[in-house]
């Protein structure tokens, strides 16, 4: 039986209602109203907090520095596809989980106990299958700017809830979503390539199921929506404008099913970091729009707390950056799937690709052809590699929506730069 392939969204709307929690003895104490939200981001110095618990450099591997081959090199001849091509050294791999297979059996009964036991828990998770997640550890090279980034956004708003509200909007319902999602797909033009389904119980707030067999897509939408009406353009151009498109244009390119032949690099950083940078797009084109990285810089730290952090000790700390009880829990969760016992330290480093890609974008936007750069399933290196030389299929391919005025389209880019604290370019 082939296996589905699951590209997950980090970028929900984040925007859940909490309710009041009455129980005054509560070990973790949830936030119960606007003041209480507003002193407490009033006298929170994020600067001792990380100091006091991001663990010491010491306990995190340090991440090999990359090769420093200048991205963008003009090649002299074309890319060589021959059999005589030295091989590059295999690297011994481990076949990581699908997204699918890590999803607790148990989720909703654990996060029960969980609340019940007033979050003073470690969740005991169930899975189909117990797969290794793999060596990678996270690295701390974009802590300064992650912890910049969501220091002021919640300063200049006074709670992630706020920025979601003001910035975002009033939640949409069902019916509005299937609207928004109807219009999106139609006027691309690929109703018989991707549908969507709505499904509770889901880790992400979004997902973007591709089938091998009939080779079509399909959007998961967690319930209950928690989409926003001035975020949703931003939603659909990440699952839809970025994903979606780039795997079915990736169909037209020589490198399909050839990605060793052709030497093409792993793809998810950068993918995943443009599809980010693709959301905040329609906020930052706004002429007062806060085009924030929060969620991705909140991502990236939250993924190396889980190094020495248990499950409830995490849901504790970032109680300073996420209001919300059940937002709280999803981004706990994010970083603790795959692990049976989450009272142990460990977890998942995947989170920390958007931030990280989204900063690796901005950084040579400059000499990107974003049209090429979505024009299949590849890298900085690979887009610039193989634009050089023409070998990049734009014919009939499927450009999304917002590339279509580019000049505008890197106007954004700039704006969540600056925004961001992303200062450097190439």
């Amino acid at each position: 039986m082939q296996q589905q392939t699951y590209i997950e969204s980090s970028y929900s709307s984040h925007s859940s209602s909490s309710s009041e929690n009455e129980n005054k003895d509560v070990l973790f104490s949830p936030f119960r109203d606007a003041n209480e939200i507003q002193l407490l981001s009033e006298q929170f110095d994020i600067t001792k907090w990380s100091k006091h618990v991001l663990p010491q450099q010491s306990q995190v591997e340090k991440t090999p520095k990359p090769n420093k081959k200048q991205v963008g090199k003009k090649s002299k001849n074309k890319v060589n596809t021959s059999s005589s091509i030295s091989p590059q050294k295999k690297k011994s791999k481990i076949k990581r989980p699908k997204m699918k297979d890590i999803k607790p059996l148990n989720l909703e009964s654990e996060k029960n106990l969980f609340f019940t036991m007033k979050a003073a828990y470690n969740p005991q998770f169930e899975y189909v299958e117990v797969k290794e997640l793999g060596p990678e550890q996270p690295h701390r090279k974009y802590e300064e700017i992650a912890l910049k980034i969501i220091d002021q956004c919640i300063k200049e708003f006074g709670s992630d809830l706020k920025y979601a509200e003001q910035e975002g909007g009033k939640l949409l319902s069902i019916e509005e979503t299937e609207h928004f999602f109807n219009d999106y797909i139609h006027k691309l033009g690929v109703q018989e390539l991707i549908s969507y389904e709505f499904q509770d119980h889901t880790v992400a707030p979004t997902s973007v199921v591709h089938h091998p067999t009939d080779g079509k897509s399909k959007v998961i939408i967690g319930l209950p929506i928690n989409y926003r009406i001035n975020r949703i353009e931003g939603v659909l151009n990440h699952e839809i404008g970025t994903h979606f498109i780039r795997k079915i244009n990736d169909r037209q390119q020589q490198w399909y099913k050839k990605r060793v032949k052709y030497h093409m690099e792993p793809y998810l950083k950068h993918e995943e970091g443009l599809a980010v940078l693709n959301q905040l797009l329609p906020q930052a084109l706004k002429q007062k729009g806060k085009p924030y990285l929060f969620m991705a810089a909140l991502h990236y730290i939250s993924v190396y707390l889980y190094i020495q952090m248990s499950f409830a000790k995490l849901f504790h700390e970032l109680r300073y950056f996420i209001q919300d009880d059940e937002a709280r829990f999803r981004e706990c969760l994010r970083v603790k799937r795959g692990m049976k016992d989450t009272s142990q330290p460990g977890g998942m480093y995947k989170d920390q690709v958007y931030l990280t890609g989204a900063i690796k974008i901005l950084k040579y936007r400059g000499k990107l052809n974003f049209i090429h750069l979505h024009s299949g399933k590849i890298t900085i290196k690979d887009c610039i590699r193989f634009g050089e030389i023409g070998q990049i299929y734009t014919k009939n391919i499927y450009i999304p929506p917002f590339l279509q005025e580019l000049e505008q389209y890197k106007k954004g880019l700039d704006k969540i730069a600056q925004q961001n604290f992303i200062n450097f370019a190439c």
